[in-house]
């Protein structure tokens, strides 16, 4: 039990200085900062594929019955088919991009899962994500 708290102070830790390396991002910046900034992270979006992978294949089917992993997974999947999608020049994501990366600071949330009222809100927020989707849908219509 020891060994999964220390992994998970880990990965909260670098969660944490994730948000540092996104803070320190500026607007009209050096262009060998943008470059710095994208291998940080390339390093960062690495370590969190590779902790998704490593608690798929320690909890199996289980993984996927908690909300929290599934939110990792999905933020997972959405970093790298955006990476993945502007690396092949399949389509240029420009600005999105960041909003992609953005979301992974959601991840934050996990320093305060302990906060019952927040937590609750979260997973209000998750279940109500589907509707909002078909309201956007439906307002793009209009």
């Amino acid at each position: 039990m020891v060994e999964a708290e220390w992994f998970e102070y880990f990965i909260l830790s670098i969660i944490i200085l994730n948000l540092f390396v996104f803070c320190a991002h500026t607007h009209r910046q050096n262009p060998i900062f943008d470059d710095v900034f994208a291998v940080i992270n390339y390093v960062f979006m690495f370590i969190f594929i590779i902790e998704g992978v490593l608690k798929l294949l320690c909890l199996g089917k289980s993984y996927f019955k908690d909300p929290w992993n599934n939110f990792d997974m999905t933020i997972m999947v959405m970093s790298g088919t955006s990476v993945l999608l502007t690396k092949l020049k399949i389509i240029n994501l420009g600005s999105r991009a960041s909003l992609l990366r953005i979301l992974r600071l959601g991840r934050l949330l996990r320093l305060i899962h302990r906060a019952e009222t927040l937590r609750m809100i979260f997973d209000t927020f998750l279940i109500t994500l589907p509707s909002l989707a078909n309201i956007g849908l439906l307002l793009m219509l209009v």
